[in-house]
């Protein structure tokens, strides 16, 4: 059978049960010849629960303009200790960054109010409750 289908070179043709038959033939003469389930063990009994699947397409599409929709909160301190370095980059670059740390005073000077304003609403919810 081997032979027929080396010297036929035809793979893709399907085998025919007599050859499969006489496959199984040679191989359980074969004292190699071992079944799968001898090594691997099934338990028949294992209920297996699939959850359905439901997709809404809706609700994942408002998900989505949800998070597009929220804009990133940086806090006003994390601002201002980046603003301060910034600032002292800037300050090590001499002469040529003059109107960059002007309008870099600028900004800080609105983050820190920012901030400031920030920390007074803290305080007065403290004192409040």
């Amino acid at each position: 059978m081997l032979g027929r289908t080396r010297a036929g070179g035809d793979y893709d043709q399907p085998v025919s049960s007599n050859d499969v038959e006489e496959l199984e033939a040679m191989m359980s003469k074969w004292e190699g010849f071992v079944s799968a389930s001898d090594y691997v063990v099934v338990d028949d009994d294992v209920d297996v629960h699939e959850p359905d699947v439901i997709i809404d397409d809706e609700a994942e599409k408002e998900e989505e303009e949800e998070e597009e929709s929220k804009e990133t909160v940086i806090q006003p301190a994390i601002v201002l200790r980046h603003c301060l370095e910034l600032s002292s980059f800037l300050l090590q670059r001499g002469a040529q960054t003059d109107s960059e740390r002007r309008a870099l005073s600028t900004v800080t000077a609105l983050v820190w109010e920012t901030t400031l304003k920030a920390n007074q609403q803290k305080t007065m919810g403290d004192l409040v409750m």
